[in-house]
């Protein structure tokens, strides 16, 4: 994706805004999707933990808690974490454009009712 200096700046006017918006959501929707496919993949990595431990006659119960305590899985949920957070800051950002695009729109049409009064 081509980014300008800073996203802010594509705000300047209306299609500067309206392009923005997209861009934001599609960044979120990225990040979104790698969330989701990280929450997913819990229970493979988990079963993948477990398997050689079950072979070895290991207990249901005691493989997933040796899958539980892995570095492997730890390592997963720190990058499904950090993901989330991702995904979830773009979402902010997202809403903010939105807030932000209605409080413009609330204000051009304040603007235009004034303007209307002194004629």
């Amino acid at each position: 994706m081509n980014n300008p200096k800073s996203i802010w700046e594509l705000a300047k006017d209306s299609n500067g805004r309206i392009q923005q918006f997209i861009d934001v959501g599609k960044q979120w929707a990225m990040e979104d999707h790698k969330r989701r496919l990280l929450d997913d993949l819990k229970k493979v990595v988990k079963s993948e933990m477990q398997t050689p431990l079950l072979k070895e006659g290991k207990s249901l119960g005691q493989s997933e808690i040796y899958a539980y305590a892995s570095k492997e899985y730890k390592e997963h949920l720190e990058l499904l974490g950090k993901a989330t957070l991702a995904a979830n800051e773009r979402q902010i950002e997202l809403k903010a454009l939105e807030m932000k695009e209605i409080s413009q729109n609330s204000m051009n049409k304040l603007a235009s009712k004034e303007r209307g009064m002194y004629k």
